[in-house]
């Protein structure tokens, strides 16, 4: 009885801290993109549906990949983002000497 509580108290936490980081992720794209790529800027609802469609395909396709393909995944992701925050950053930095 005791490890089916910790069970579902470490399920729900889980699932707490997977929805907790989905919102933020999905805030800071729309408040990141929007505020450095201007022409976002008109255009926030594509960002919040890209963030929609890319969420609910990953929580679909989740259990077809195996742990280690979907931690390949993951660090590919991350490296995503970091190389689009690079090339953001430096386009703001060339739009200022405009």
């Amino acid at each position: 009885m005791q490890s089916l509580k910790k069970c579902v108290l470490a399920s729900g936490f889980q699932l707490f801290a997977l929805g907790f980081f989905t919102l933020f992720l999905e805030l800071v794209l729309i408040r990141y993109l929007a505020g450095n790529i201007w022409n976002l800027g008109y255009f926030p609802n594509l960002v919040l549906m890209a963030v929609f469609v890319g969420m609910g395909i990953g929580f679909i396709f989740h259990r077809s990949f195996s742990l280690k393909t979907s931690g390949h995944l993951f660090h590919l992701s991350f490296l995503l983002l970091f190389i689009l925050i690079a090339f953001c950053n430096k386009a703001s930095s060339t739009d200022a000497w405009l």
